[in-house]
């Protein structure tokens, strides 16, 4: 790889573990002097002071371990790779951090870039960290056009993003932004010891655009000859790269919480790797026809040149596969090995071709095997096929000890190693996934009915995980909470321990004597998972507590007795949190704003009721209700028109009626003594106001305190007094309170 420095230069940034502080601070800006930071009044920052050239900072030969150096707001056109070396230590990177997040921006639009040289490239560099930037175009000063298909297809020549090589340990790239590069957004040939974290790379390999068959590069790849080991590849978003989003060939990765989805051939592809864990990672494609990548009016069976630009031909792998593995680099020489002591556990697959693909690209060496996988505690959901396993039995160097055990699994082909296309019928006795080859494929939920080799026990067929959501398909939401299993779930307690998944996605251990659940989650259930907050009622010694779920139902849980039962979904559509209120022993009203906008209530007397629509609406915001012990009930709600509204219950229901005031915040209504109500809110003015009732209803009034910083939250004591609290606009915490006549605001 040809690996021309152009003198340009970033800057060191220290992110000291320990707090020490730094050993040197300086400043880098577009503007900055010729001038080489470390020689005397150069880059003394901050900002807005003196500071040096970028090509500068990058080429000091005075950076040492502990430096810091701040690399001011704009952009920094050109390509930077520094025949200086850098070299922190364990304790004092050299650290290179922008000023403010993603402003610092590193644009290679300019440069002539070719294949295999990038935006920034370094060699041999060690304990420094880059922290905060944004990469963006690596495409040649040219436009990158080499021929007509090229410029039609949109396709770009140039090169990569982040490069290190050379023997380069103990890097690390944070809270970065790549994209729109002709090559890989990150690349670690070589290196070792690094993390890539916190990070989002897309629209990477787009000298694929249009191609029959793509180049090899990667959103992020980690490759070695001589050869790189323990790569981090932790809490990223990779995706939209004409290419597999993050490509694993060397030995020992963790790759942990990220998100990969929407490209092309694989979403993750592992390449003659080893000692790799893949844990808590979300894999997907949000689209199926023709692949992941294509704009609208795209025909993946037309070659090129394609009347679209951006258009794929590759029909035969799109949508992406959810995780490939193959030999297809083992050159016999610098990568001799198979795929082995590879660790797959609560990774969710969604929406891909195939979901756990192996395929053989080099038959009849002494390294077309693999053994020790294991695949345990996933969720599979493909369009195709969720398992096809190619390989074939091997009269050298056998596969042996492999697992599939405790996963969800959506699809009814699963083969294991049949015909090079996994086309043919299962083969009944899959050496390394049997007993005999010390692996299994054991204790599966399989939502159909696949035909599985004869050595296949204790799997569940034909049975519904009951997913928390099973239709989540929603891939903008940031968790995978949603393929939890549920509440009576056949999942439950039905896994076998494995050593390799000791947790679940949440972090719970999952150890004997306590029985392992299939699929991701252990002890979290799904009335737990919702982002809303509980509300609750008590009466007596018993309690309970209403939520609105991940799924928009209603759910209940109740203590009694000095036990705590349920949660039980009660049904209902939900477009609002749950409002619960006691009006009378025994009787308990919930509230919610319904999906089609109106009131809807669940009540409970001898039983359950409802759920009912009350036909009063539309609402504006969640419903908010107080019940008195004669059994009225009163809710408030702000209308569409941003003013209180309210309907009430007295031996029937009535309303709903219009009651003024111009709303910034939902409605607290409150109870003081018998008959008196008075509800508060924040006044579009900022201020705290209220609407009261006594022999009638009053108001609205402002009170004349604040400005408030959040809607206000009131309590009422049966005395007659009543005390409101809010965030003001410095953040603490405020109050008022009524005892008689109005006193406050205080800061608390």
């Amino acid at each position: 790889m040809n690996r021309t420095a152009i003198q340009f230069a970033l800057v060191s940034l220290l992110a000291l573990r320990g707090g020490t502080s730094a050993a040197n601070e300086y400043w880098v800006s577009p503007n900055g002097a010729a001038c080489y930071p470390g020689d005397p009044n150069c880059g003394t920052g901050p900002c807005s002071g003196p500071t040096a050239g970028l090509i500068y900072a990058l080429a000091s030969t005075h950076l040492q371990a502990g430096d810091l150096v701040h690399v001011c707001d704009g952009t920094y056109s050109g390509a930077f790779a520094p025949a200086a070396q850098q070299h922190g230590s364990p304790n004092l990177p050299i650290v290179f951090r922008a000023e403010h997040p993603l402003a610092a921006i590193i644009d290679g639009s300019t440069a002539q870039i070719g294949r295999g040289n990038a935006i920034m490239s370094f060699s041999n560099w060690s304990y420094v960290t880059f922290d905060g930037f944004l990469l963006q175009h690596s495409t040649r000063l040219d436009g990158g056009c080499d021929t007509a298909i090229d410029c039609q297809q949109g396709r770009c020549i140039g090169g990569n993003g982040f490069v290190f090589y050379g023997g380069s340990h103990h890097i690390i790239i944070q809270n970065v932004k790549i994209f729109d590069v002709c090559q890989a957004g990150v690349q670690f040939t070589d290196s070792s010891n690094s993390t890539l974290q916190n990070s989002e790379v897309s629209f990477a390999v787009r000298e694929n655009v249009g191609r029959i068959i793509g180049n090899g590069a990667a959103g992020v790849g980690t490759y070695c000859s001589i050869c790189g080991s323990n790569i981090n590849i932790l809490n990223n978003n990779i995706h939209d790269v004409y290419s597999e989003c993050l490509t694993l060939g060397m030995n020992g990765a963790l790759v942990k919480n990220n998100r990969l989805y929407n490209c092309f051939h694989a979403n993750l592809y592992l390449d003659t790797a080893n000692n790799v864990t893949i844990q808590n990672n979300y894999i997907f494609n949000l689209r199926d026809v023709c692949g992941t990548l294509e704009p609208p009016g795209c025909n993946c069976n037309q070659p090129p040149p394609n009347p679209t630009p951006g258009c794929f031909y590759h029909l035969d792998h799109s949508p992406a596969d959810g995780i490939s593995l193959s030999n297809e680099s083992n050159d016999l020489v610098n990568r001799p090995g198979p795929l082995f002591q590879l660790t797959f556990y609560n990774n969710v697959v969604d929406n891909t071709r195939y979901g756990l693909f192996w395929w053989v690209a080099y038959t009849g060496s002494p390294y077309d095997t693999y053994h020790d996988i294991v695949f345990s505690n996933n969720i599979i959901k493909t369009s195709v096929k969720p398992v096809c396993i190619q390989a074939l039995p091997r009269t050298s160097n056998p596969a042996y000890s492999n697992k599939l055990e405790n996963n969800v699994i959506f699809g009814a082909q699963v083969s294991f190693e049949t015909d090079i296309d996994c086309n043919a019928p299962p083969n009944p006795n899959p050496i390394a996934w049997c007993p005999a080859g010390g692996g299994s494929i054991n204790n599966n939920l399989f939502k159909d009915s696949p035909v599985l080799p004869t050595c296949a026990a204790a799997n569940l067929l034909s049975s519904d995980p009951l997913l928390c959501s099973p239709n989540e398909l929603d891939h903008n939401k940031p968790t995978v909470r949603g393929y939890f299993i549920g509440f009576g779930s056949p999942a439950v307690g039905a896994g076998v321990f494995e050593l390799r998944a000791p947790t679940d996605y949440e972090g719970n251990p999952r150890a004997p004597p306590a029985l392992v659940n299939i699929g991701i989650n252990q002890s979290t259930i799904c009335e737990l998972l919702s982002n809303y907050p509980p509300y609750a009622v008590k009466q007596s010694n018993n309690i309970d507590v209403f939520r609105r779920t991940s799924n928009d139902t209603l759910s209940h849980k109740s203590f009694t007795g000095g036990a705590w039962f349920g949660a039980e979904e009660m049904g209902g559509s939900l477009a609002s949190e749950a409002s619960p209120v006691v009006s009378s022993p025994g009787v308990i009203d919930v509230f919610w704003k319904g999906s089609d906008g109106n009131l809807w209530h669940k009540w409970h007397t001898d039983q359950w009721y409802g759920p009912q629509s009350l036909g009063m609406g539309p609402l504006g915001s969640a419903p908010h209700a107080v019940g008195q012990s004669n059994g009225t009930i009163d809710v408030f709600w702000i209308g569409t028109d941003g003013q209180l509204w309210h309907g009430w219950y007295s031996s029937g229901w009535f309303g709903p009626e219009p009651m003024g005031g111009s709303l910034a915040s939902e409605p607290s209504p409150v109870v003081s003594s018998p008959g008196v109500i008075d509800v508060f809110w924040k006044g579009s003015d900022g201020n705290l106001w209220h609407k009261w009732h006594t022999d009638q209803w009053y108001g609205p009034q402002s009170l004349g305190m604040g400005p408030l910083g959040s809607a206000p939250q009131a309590a009422a004591q049966n005395d007659g007094s009543i005390e409101v609290f809010w965030s003001g606009t410095d953040a603490r915490l405020w109050h008022a309170r009524y005892n008689g006549s109005w006193f406050g605001p205080e800061q608390l």
